[in-house]
């Protein structure tokens, strides 16, 4: 077994782009003699590990040498590919213009870095903040909650019309004078 420091931080999407074509390599690469098992340890960007990044693992059949070679040779072509790989997301108010400018939907707004699953606290609101501040109306959004319950229950999405409580005041005291 061997693991390859790929020496970068990023979202890597497997479905798209260069990676589709990537994933099939390391896939054609397990049927090489010798090699059990290719993995790709994406990472998490925002974690606080001296860990975080991309790592390849690659799994021989008692051959360490052969998966330190084969984990070294995915990692520099996945290295290779780095800037074919990275998403292109837009800033938020590319974002804001891009959901307001669709015509089908769902549309999901969120902070990627603000995942409870990573340690983050969940509690972000830069995306709700620009919202109230472009004052965006109850006919522009739609929030779809994810509602739930611990333990691996199934999620089911309830759609609401925009009401946020801050937004509420604000159209009241606008509506006031």
């Amino acid at each position: 077994m061997a693991l390859f420091d790929c020496r970068m931080v990023s979202l890597f999407l497997a479905k798209k782009g260069a990676m589709v074509d990537f994933v099939a390599t390391m896939k054609a690469t397990e049927t090489e003699p010798g090699i059990l098992s290719v993995s790709l340890g994406h990472g998490f960007p925002w974690a606080d590990l001296p860990e975080t990044g991309a790592r390849m693992l690659v799994v021989a059949d008692r051959d360490t040498a052969l998966a330190r070679e084969t984990a070294g040779r995915l990692g520099r072509a996945f290295f290779d590919l780095r800037d074919q790989l990275v998403p292109n997301y837009p800033d938020l108010q590319g974002g804001l213009d891009r959901a307001r400018a669709a015509t089908s939907g769902p549309v999901v707004l969120a902070d990627m870095a603000d995942n409870p699953g990573a340690g983050a606290p969940g509690d972000a609101v830069y995306v709700l903040r620009e919202l109230l501040a472009q004052n965006v109306t109850n006919d522009e959004c739609r929030f779809r909650p994810l509602l739930g319950s611990y333990g691996g229950a199934p999620m089911r999405a309830r759609g609401r019309r925009c009401r946020h409580p801050v937004a509420a005041r604000r159209q009241d005291r606008a509506r006031l004078g």
